[in-house]
Order: structure tokens, then C-alpha cells, then sequence
């Protein structure tokens, strides 16, 4: 995936002069953006043809020795499907550009068993909705690397979610590495191969692709199917390869994906000790900019950044007129929407307490910010002592919950489910209680549980 563009589009810093003069700066720097954007690629492409010859592949029964196949018809994506079929497992990836549309652009689908290695082009008229089907079918175990959005077509595309889904970036957490980990750090670490380096701002859309963008492309699933034979003899030894599979299909379970109001409202918060009414305000505007996005076709965050939702939330103005003060709220939107956000805080306002939101956070106390802050600590050498990295387990929010769950005479495991209970919930618990201790050593550079011998 080509990377964002500082501000991305839509995003114009507001201007004070009159409408028209706005429109067209914002126009202009549109421009500006396309071009800039142009220029990088035409640098990646000549950097790309300029390096050379790749390094020759490893000689490995897990990694294919042929060189990439183009697809662009359906009767070679049916060849496609079938070898991945009877072959039972294999890696996927997709090259997209995301910047620019509410649904990413998909512009190449690559595809891997131990024998073959595909290019899938939608570029030349291919529909690859049929890719998808691998990634549905509970069958065909596929492989990916922080895979979440290369998997979300399937859902949109056939209505069916991914099944029997491995992501490397999720098994390395939990193996003693931090999460997120790249595809780079892991092909070296479990395969012993360096890549190149990665072509941050192609244009994937464009073509032809060279040859050395067609070879980078195939490196993101070359070789994932050996990266994940070795860490899986690592987590079968460990006794975590059943934990592995769980996250895995945690992570791509319908609700994962599509636009989940509560999961944005408590990111785009965070840590801010948010009034009911805030909170009121931040998830209605949150709504009616993934409604917007979505008509237009832009990424949410380009048509209303998230700062300016918080600063709308926090300042309520009263009046069209007032969002003149509000930094970074474009003007094409106070136009379009003006009305709109000042409806919403006005209803807002008039809210009865019963019928506003909670706060996301309990408000912390001075003592309470020293506790949890502990606490954390305390949870974050429980999980490196488990062999697994904390923030794939949990984060400072979840154990401020917790430890006012624990405050009340709850149980603060009730917030940890499947293995997150297993590997840090009863600890946790049983550590507030006054029940169990943290009790660990260092052995063979990492932390392990003591056992006195």
C-alpha cells in the first residue's frame, strides 16, 4: 500500500478569505498533492530499476523456486483457485491505495502455495472479487502479515467472513516479540532472508509495473507459507498454538470490520476525560462523517479529521458562524455540513442526562493515575513472563477499567476472555486481591515465571 500523504486529500488548512478564494486555494493544493504524489512515484519506479538485480532466493521446499506469474484473465484465476485449493494452504496479500476513496482501490492481489507464486492484475480488466473465496473458504488455511484490510473484501465482496485465517504479525507477539512486528523482521528472523527494501510510494494503479516492482510485489508472500512452518513449530513446542489460532480468528470476525461506532468513538477519546454530552457529540459526528465519506467516496478522517471532531466536542459552538474558529475544519464542509454539526450539538444539549452515553474512562484521581499506572507495569511483566507481548494482550485503558472494576468488589478478569484470561485476567485478579504475587526471573534473555529452582 502506497503511503498517506501528509494531510491527505480533503484535508486543507482553512483559510480566512472569502469562499471562492477557499475553493480555489483548496483546488490548488489538491493539485499540489497529485503532483507531489506523481513525482514520488516516478522516483520510486527509477529507484526500483536502478538497484539491479534482487538476491537470488534461498534454496527451501517452502519457498517457490518459479518466478511470479501475471494473471489477468479468469481462466488463469480459476487456475489460481484450484492449485491453492489442492494445495490446502496459502499466502495472500494485496497491493492498495487507501488514501484516496472511503473503499480502498485494489490494484494487485498476490498469491502463494510452496510450488507457485501468482500476480493477480485488476488493472487489466481482472475481476479478482474470486480471490476472496480462498480467503472465505474454511478449507485453504491462509497466510498472511498484518492482513486485517487484504482480508476485509471478502465480507464486503461475497458476504462471507474470512475463515481459517493465520496472520505472522499476530504469532510473532507470541513468540517474545513486540507487536506489531514487519514483514521484513519476520521473513529474517524465521527464514534467514534480508528484503529489499519496500517501495513506499508507488503508484500501484499505474502500469506496466517493472519488473523489480512485479519482484517486490511477489516478496509478500514468497515467504510467508516458511515463516509460519517455523514459528509454528516454535508455538507447538510453547504449548501457545491453539492461543495463535484464536487471536487469529478474533481478529477477523465479522464485527472486525465495516464501521464499529463504539470501537472509533473510544479511539478517537482515548485516555480524555470526556463529559456524557462530549461523548454525546464526538459519536454523532463520528456517524454523520462515516455517512459523508462514504457518499463521497473519501476516507473518513480526510473529509473531518479526528482533532477537529475532539475541538467541536470540547468547544460546542452555538452557530454556523462560529466554526470559523474551529482550526482545520474545512470549508467545504461548513458548507455542506455547517448546518448539520450545529443541529447535532443543539440536540445534544437538549439530551436528558438518562439519554446520554457514559463516560469511555472513569475519571482518575491523583491516586489513581500512581495505582493503575502500577498496576500496568505489574501486567506487562505478567505477559512478557507468558511470552506475550502486552499490547497484543491489553493496553493502560483496559487495566484503569479493571482496577476500578476492582475498587467496586468486581472481578476484574470479567474483562478478559479466552486466552487474554488465561495469560493475564486470573493473574491480575488474583494480584488485586491479594491472592498471588508477581514473581519472575530472567532466563535466556527474556522474563519467565520463577519456580525456585
Amino acid at each position: 500500500m502506497s503511503e498517506p500523504i501528509p494531510g491527505g486529500p480533503g484535508e486543507a488548512e482553512r483559510s480566512d478569505s472569502p469562499g471562492e478564494a477557499r475553493g480555489g486555494r483548496r483546488r490548488s493544493r489538491s493539485r499540489t498533492r497529485k503532483d507531489w504524489r506523481s513525482r514520488r512515484h516516478d522516483e520510486a519506479m527509477a529507484e526500483a530499476d536502478s538497484r539491479g538485480p534482487r538476491d537470488p532466493r534461498i534454496d527451501h521446499p517452502l519457498v517457490p523456486a518459479s518466478e511470479p506469474e501475471l494473471v489477468v484473465d479468469a481462466a488463469g484465476l480459476d487456475a489460481v483457485l484450484q492449485a491453492c485449493r489442492d494445495a490446502g494452504a496459502c499466502a495472500f496479500d494485496t497491493e492498495f491505495i487507501g488514501e484516496e476513496t472511503y473503499v480502498p482501490k485494489i490494484c494487485l492481489v498476490q498469491v502463494a502455495t510452496t510450488d507457485r507464486i501468482w500476480l493477480l492484475d485488476p488493472m487489466a480488466g481482472l475481476d479478482v472479487a474470486r480471490a476472496w473465496e480462498l480467503v472465505a473458504d474454511p478449507e485453504v488455511c491462509t497466510v498472511v502479515h498484518a492482513g486485517q484490510q487484504d482480508l476485509e473484501p471478502a465480507l464486503r465482496l461475497l458476504g462471507r467472513p474470512p475463515a481459517n485465517i493465520i496472520d505472522t504479525q499476530v504469532a510473532a507477539a507470541f513468540l517474545d516479540l513486540p507487536h506489531p512486528l514487519s514483514l521484513a523482521a519476520v521473513v529474517e528472523m524465521f527464514v534467514g532472508v534480508r528484503l529489499g527494501k519496500g517501495l513506499t510510494f508507488t503508484r500501484w494503479d499505474r502500469r506496466p509495473l517493472s519488473p523489480a516492482h512485479l519482484g517486490y510485489a511477489a516478496d509478500d508472500v514468497l515467504y510467508l507459507m516458511a515463516a509460519w512452518r517455523a514459528m509454528q513449530d516454535q508455538l507447538e513446542s510453547l504449548g501457545r498454538l491453539d492461543w495463535v489460532r484464536a487471536e487469529c480468528a478474533e481478529q477477523v470476525a465479522p464485527d472486525r470490520f465495516g464501521f464499529d461506532l463504539d470501537r472509533r468513538a473510544e479511539r478517537v477519546i482515548g485516555t480524555r476525560n470526556y463529559r456524557p454530552r462530549q461523548v454525546a457529540v464526538v459519536r454523532g459526528l463520528l456517524e454523520m462523517r462515516d455517512e459523508a465519506a462514504r457518499e463521497r467516496n473519501v476516507p473518513p478522517r480526510t473529509f473531518l479529521r479526528d482533532e477537529v471532531i475532539l475541538h467541536l466536542a470540547k468547544d460546542m459552538p452555538e452557530a454556523v458562524g462560529k466554526l470559523d474558529a474551529v482550526k482545520g475544519l474545512p470549508w467545504p464542509v461548513v458548507q455542506s455540513h455547517g448546518e448539520a454539526i450545529i443541529g447535532l450539538i443543539a440536540e445534544v444539549k437538549r439530551r436528558d442526562p438518562s439519554e446520554l452515553p457514559g463516560r469511555v474512562s472513569d475519571e482518575e484521581s491523583v491516586r489513581d493515575r500512581v495505582a493503575i499506572d502500577a498496576v500496568w507495569s505489574a501486567a506487562q511483566v505478567i505477559c512478557r513472563a507468558a511470552g506475550v507481548d502486552p499490547g497484543l494482550v491489553s493496553g493502560r485503558r483496559d487495566i484503569a477499567r479493571a482496577w476500578f472494576i476492582h475498587r467496586r468488589g468486581g472481578d476484574p478478569a470479567s474483562l478478559f476472555t479466552g486466552w487474554r484470561r488465561e495469560v493475564l485476567g486470573e493473574p491480575l485478579a488474583d494480584l488485586l486481591a491479594g491472592r498471588g504475587t508477581v514473581d519472575v526471573r530472567w532466563h535466556d534473555a527474556a522474563l519467565r515465571p520463577a519456580t525456585g529452582d
